[in-house]
């Protein structure tokens, strides 16, 4: 879980530079395109790591057992 919060922390902070850079309007197209590029590429990015730790949580769960009578032909 550690590891997760260091990963989230630069990404967070690399989003937000982006987010400055598009929304500043002195940004040439060059810029811009760089930094829509690097915000989208942040986001995936964010997504993914909390995709794996929904997934970590899941693992911890408990798994409840159910008996059923099942017929094979």
């Amino acid at each position: 879980m550690y590891c997760i919060t260091i990963l989230k922390s630069p990404i967070s902070a690399i989003f937000g530079y982006a987010q400055v850079i598009v929304g500043d309007k002195l940004a040439d197209n060059k810029w811009g395109t760089v930094a829509n590029r690097i915000e989208s590429r942040a986001d995936k990015m964010n997504l993914m790591i909390n995709e794996i730790l929904e997934y970590s949580r899941i693992g911890r769960s408990e798994i409840g057992y159910k008996t059923i009578n099942a017929r094979f032909n």
